[in-house]
């Protein structure tokens, strides 16, 4: 992991405690972890933040976690809080999304330029997985050079490879998995054409 690359050792929390007690028992675990930190810091990832609406509409999780995490953002100094997510801020509407993200800055991620799109596709699994070049091209072309997409794209292509014991992928390789790629994103593509539909 991370913390041990960067010679931090931080214990398990102890989950049924914080089943029991949440907000204060994450409060005494990140004590520890803050104090294991030194002049270090750590940044906490959420990625597909907005699912925690979901969660809290479903009611398993309690609305107050906005405001810890809010609390946690302005007063946890070795902390750092990065929300990733296809929904943009603006669109959220629930005022627990207020609470947190009027303290925060907002970068959208659009597409990237082609020889950073390239790169993603090829550079992960070089040395286990070669590209014909128009195998490169058309991935660049479905997916707009958009990251999101580049990446469900070649998850299903690198399962497909290792399903297949091929490590040569072709067009008719990327041909193959495009359906299965449209399909294993469906919720983000509905999202994605409301809003340019819009």
């Amino acid at each position: 992991s991370a913390a041990r690359k960067s010679q931090v050792t931080l214990e398990r929390p102890d989950l049924k405690k914080i089943r029991e007690s949440p907000f204060a028992e994450l409060d005494l675990y990140l004590d520890m972890v803050e104090a294991s930190l030194n002049e270090k810091h750590l940044a906490l990832l959420f990625d597909e933040y907005e699912f925690l609406e979901y969660k809290v509409k479903d009611g398993k999780v309690s609305p107050e976690i906005f405001n810890k995490l809010r609390n946690l953002m302005q007063h946890r100094e070795k902390l750092a809080f990065i929300f990733a997510g296809t929904h943009r801020l603006t669109e959220l509407t629930e005022d627990y999304w207020s609470i947190l993200f009027n303290i925060t800055l907002y970068h959208e991620i659009g597409p990237l330029d082609r020889a950073s799109a390239t790169a993603l596709i090829t550079e992960p699994v070089k040395g286990y997985l070669r590209y014909d070049d128009l195998a490169i091209d058309k991935l660049l072309r479905v997916t707009g050079l958009h990251p999101y997409f580049i990446q469900v794209a070649c998850r299903l292509l690198v399962n497909y490879c290792n399903e297949q014991h091929i490590n040569f992928v072709t067009l008719q390789t990327i041909n193959n998995i495009l359906k299965e790629t449209v399909e294993g994103s469906t919720a983000h593509v509905k999202y994605l054409f409301k809003d340019y539909a819009d």
